[in-house]
């Protein structure tokens, strides 16, 4: 009986395997226990909505193979309901998954016959009060209205504005039968993937690109300059461009982008440009952190909306520590608990970072726990894990090759714990350290009251920074000063550590970045040496955000729940960026807004702690000692491949091989050349795989 309730409100006539899945998974979710500790496991697969469709401009009919191989191709993942929508030209499709409470009530495609209006969608909308009230949507509908319906109703009202009024994470598309157009949106931060091919005749769009390279017309060519880019750029990030695929012809839909699509071409528009916000000013230093407890204790509110058990990817410091604490409280209020997930080095490792660094979060995490309550902690070694033994796995969940070799097996790790547990939403603090916990130089703001001639405040602040610090006044004015006359000789080791970086990261054959003119491109879209430290003033670049949600979108694809950042949530992004930058400054505090805020929310060991900072992923070298022999084999191998040699530069790979012959050590995780031999190997492998048809 519950499993066919399950099935009527999917909207189906029977209950097929994977709704009664979906009925078990969500009465008795596994794993819900005391606090653990996490070990490997392979688990099931599942998915988050998965969109896809295609679109004749020309008018003709779309092909059924055409249709059917797009969704046969997401049959991999497994879904509560799986639709179609076809009428003439225009096929759409959503393999679809159930999360918050007004998701069981989605039918998507979604086909409103009056306004001739058709969606499918990927999205949870946050800010649904404010669109009920703008939409004067009667009280008595908005239980039970579902996100695909509010956004099809802001599009009727706003039509391709609509994605402005909108907060969220969402990818949606939208047929305008009347107009014969196709418009599609991103959200503002990209937090969900859109990859598309157009030509003369068609658009075909889906979530994931390997879908799309299965259709006849676009296939699985790689794209040359892509591949130079992500050789050619030494930081995290895979490419320059938010545009452009590892694939010849998918593009992608940069975040804070529309498109539209007509017979007669494509109209891509930038919609959010988060620039020169006006400063809030209000009356008091308390004002102004009662407010980012307010904004935030509203982003939490909308992210924690699930039908399922929610957890928290939960560090020792302060910005997943106070999502946690604002979290379990609201949790408490409902039943329910929330369950963290925090990783810990494996047994063994010795510990050989600076003591300002802190590789095990434990006693931290501990603190946080047991100050917030209502919390099921989890801790996550994965002793049987390292960088190499998740590398097939991350190709295949992101469909490309990746940089972030530290932290890929406990990512990957404890994605996987969560979706077996049956989890709906994990919430993290990722982009905290750009908008709540942001930093402001103590050093620069003293500087500054002096020249202002602000006497009062600036004996406050020093006095203060005295107090938090613990060190004389005189040692701190002689250190400010001495920071100040050596700033030039601080400035040539920084910039040999950045020559040191990018050589040991730049992995493109030569011969390949002159033929591709790469050197020259990467200026052009201004990334140069120098520059590519991004910091706050880049956090709104876009790279910045395609990088993240790359990585969320697809692991959410394979491991069922949906990952979720309130510290990225635009309201409250809108508000850390309108406060008074002094504000992230005061009482001799770094990130002293947060550290004020959390009173009472966060264990003073954690909010006032400025001497240590978490290190996650210190044991990544530890971990691959044991099987350095095979990666030094795999290596060789691919230096005399033909096809892996025409991009990777074999030269430094076997320079760097014979530095760490018979020399690899823990405390190597910081050198740019060993990191920079795994990415080669990440890289060549999927230059293999795809060559070999994988």
């Amino acid at each position: 009986m519950l499993c066919i309730w399950a099935s009527e409100a999917c909207g189906v006539s029977d209950a097929t395997d994977q709704q009664i899945y979906f009925c078990w998974s969500f009465l008795y979710p596994k794993n819900l226990s005391n606090s653990s500790k996490c070990s490997n496991s392979k688990g099931r697969y599942a998915d988050m909505s998965a969109i896809y469709g295609i679109f004749i401009r020309n008018g003709e009919a779309v092909s059924q193979d055409a249709a059917m191989s797009l969704r046969a191709s997401l049959g991999r993942y497994r879904a509560d309901t799986s639709r179609t929508f076809t009428k003439g030209s225009v096929f759409l499709g959503c393999h679809f998954q159930m999360i918050t409470p007004e998701s069981i009530h989605e039918i998507l495609p979604y086909y409103h016959s009056e306004a001739d209006l058709s969606i499918t969608a990927d999205a949870i909308i946050d800010n649904r009060e404010e669109l009920f009230d703008r939409l004067l949507i009667h009280r008595s509908r908005r239980a039970e209205m579902t996100d695909s319906q509010l956004i099809l109703m802001a599009f009727e009202k706003w039509g391709n504005q609509c994605p402005n009024f909108l907060v969220g994470d969402f990818a949606f598309v939208i047929w305008n039968g009347k107009s014969r157009e196709l418009f599609c949106a991103r959200d503002q931060r990209g937090t969900r993937t859109l990859y598309y091919h157009e030509d003369a005749k068609s658009f075909a769009f889906c979530t994931v690109m390997r879908p799309l390279t299965g259709l006849k017309n676009i296939g699985n060519s790689l794209n040359e300059l892509w591949l130079a880019e992500f050789l050619a750029f030494p930081f995290i990030f895979s490419t320059a461009s938010t545009q452009t695929t590892v694939y010849k012809n998918i593009m992608q839909l940069p975040p804070a982008h529309t498109l539209t699509i007509t017979e007669k071409g494509l109209q891509l528009q930038k919609y959010w440009s988060p620039t020169n916000y006006k400063k809030l000013q209000l009356k008091s230093s308390k004002e102004y952190e009662e407010a980012l407890i307010s904004v935030l204790r509203q982003a939490v509110s909308s992210h924690l909306r699930s039908i399922r058990p929610v957890g928290i990817r939960l560090s020792g410091g302060l910005d997943s520590g106070t999502v946690a604490g604002l979290a379990s409280r609201e949790l408490k209020n409902t039943g329910k608990t929330l369950h963290g997930f925090s990783y810990v080095p494996i047994e063994g490792f010795q510990d050989w970072t600076p003591n300002h660094c802190m590789p095990d979060e434990t006693p931290m995490i501990s603190a946080t726990i047991n100050h917030v309550g209502n919390f099921l902690p989890n801790y996550c070694s994965f002793p049987i894990e390292n960088a190499i033994s998740v590398i097939d796995e991350w190709l295949d969940i992101l469909e490309q090759p990746y940089k972030f070799v530290e932290n890929s097996f406990w990512l990957k790790g404890t994605d996987e714990i969560a979706g077996q547990m049956g989890l709906g939403v994990v919430l993290n603090g990722g982009m905290g350290n750009m908008t709540i916990s942001q930093d402001s130089d103590f050093r620069s703001y003293v500087i500054k009251l002096f020249k202002q001639l602000q006497w009062k405040k600036l004996v406050t602040q020093i006095a203060a920074w005295k107090r938090t610090t613990n060190r004389s006044l005189a040692k701190g004015v002689i250190n400010m000063a001495y920071r100040r006359v050596i700033g030039n000789h601080q400035n040539k080791d920084w910039d040999s550590y950045i020559k040191e970086l990018i050589n040991g990261l730049t992995l493109i054959n030569p011969e390949y970045a002159k033929r591709m003119n790469i050197w020259d491109y990467l200026n052009e879209q201004g990334y140069h040496p120098g520059s590519w430290d991004l910091g706050n003033s880049d956090f709104f670049d876009p790279i910045f955000f395609s990088h993240q949600s790359t990585i969320f979108t697809k692991s959410s694809l394979h491991h069922s729940f949906w990952p979720r950042d309130p510290t990225s949530d635009l309201r409250v992004i809108d508000f850390c960026y309108s406060v008074p930058e002094e504000q992230y400054a005061l009482d001799g505090l770094n990130r002293s807004l947060i550290r004020r805020a959390t009173a009472g929310i966060l264990p003073d060991k954690v909010r006032l702690n400025q001497q240590e900072n978490g290190y996650q992923g210190a044991d990544w070298v530890h971990r691959i000692i044991p099987v350095w022999d095979q990666i030094e084999d795999e290596l060789i191998q691919y230096t005399q491949s033909e096809i892996v040699r025409e991009y990777l530069d074999v030269g430094k790979i076997k320079n760097s091989l014979y530095e760490f012959k018979n020399k690899i050590q823990a405390d190597m995780a910081e050198s740019p050349s060993l990191k920079g031999l795994v990415r080669s190997l990440i890289f060549a492998r999927f230059i293999q795989k795809t060559n070999e048809g994988g």
